[in-house]
């Protein structure tokens, strides 16, 4: 059987891209530690990394290298506010968002022109707190008809008219 030989630099290196893009996805980097190590990150795992806490100030210095897509996928609830989304409303990928559970009634309102709707209402997080019929009749016109009684949020409302019955027959 043939031996590969490595050269010892080439597999210090291959080691080091790696150890650093493990490091990427997890450690809770701050703003000076993104600075200082920028080009040594793997910038598509230090934007899916949820211990990062964001900041408008840290997405606009490194807004040209987030993976604004890896973002919206995981970026938590405490760490958005109506100012991160508005200043950056055309960077964010609104349908990864969407489908995020960061969004409260408040955003949803907000940036009801952003949502993508068909995610939304197809998010496991979102739909209990969204299953009301409140939700629906003040967002029927954006709510997409064909997809949604195949929702989640058409079966988490289903279910709460369920118990409402099961009650109803019991106290009876």
């Amino acid at each position: 059987m043939e031996k590969i030989n490595l050269c010892e630099g080439v597999v210090a290196q291959m080691m080091d891209t790696e150890a650093w893009g493990n490091v990427s996805g997890d450690f809770p980097f701050s703003e000076a530690q993104l600075e200082k190590y920028a080009d040594k990150l793997d910038w598509k795992e230090v934007s899916g990394n949820t211990n990062i806490f964001w900041s408008v100030q840290m997405l606009e210095k490194f807004k040209r290298r987030i993976d604004w897509t890896a973002l919206s996928r995981c970026l938590q609830e405490e760490n958005v506010s109506a100012e991160l989304l508005g200043k950056f409303k055309d960077n964010w990928n609104w349908e990864e968002l969407s489908d995020n559970n960061c969004l409260t009634p408040e955003l949803i309102d907000q940036f009801a022109d952003y949502i993508n709707w068909k995610a939304l209402i197809n998010n496991w997080s979102c739909c209990e707190k969204l299953a009301t019929e409140e939700f629906i009749r003040k967002y029927s016109d954006r709510i997409p008809a064909c997809d949604f009684k195949d929702s989640r949020l058409w079966r988490e409302m289903v279910e709460k008219k369920e118990k409402e019955i099961k009650k109803l027959i019991c106290l009876r």
